[in-house]
């Protein structure tokens, strides 16, 4: 069985809502369910100036890269996952 990888695309937080822990809440949601399945890691796109998901990414072990040909975004990968 080839390994699984986890795309996590969007989590999106009411501007009124943020900094309240529902961001965290929710990626954390997809990490566990991502583990529940198997999956080796969960992958998302951020973009360069969202910072609060970026460094949220690393503090849930995250690798953050630049992606050379999207300026734009970076790459977060969290894993891998420990089952």
């Amino acid at each position: 069985v080839p390994p699984v990888l986890c795309r996590c695309d969007i989590v999106a937080v009411a501007v009124s809502e943020r900094r309240k822990g529902y961001g965290r809440a929710l990626k954390e949601a997809v990490v566990d369910e991502a583990r529940t399945v198997g999956a080796v890691a969960v992958a998302s796109i951020v973009h360069r100036d969202n910072t609060a998901m970026t460094a949220l990414n690393r503090q849930l072990g995250a690798t953050v890269e630049q992606i050379p040909e999207d300026p734009e975004h970076c790459r977060c990968l969290i894993g891998p996952l420990q089952g």
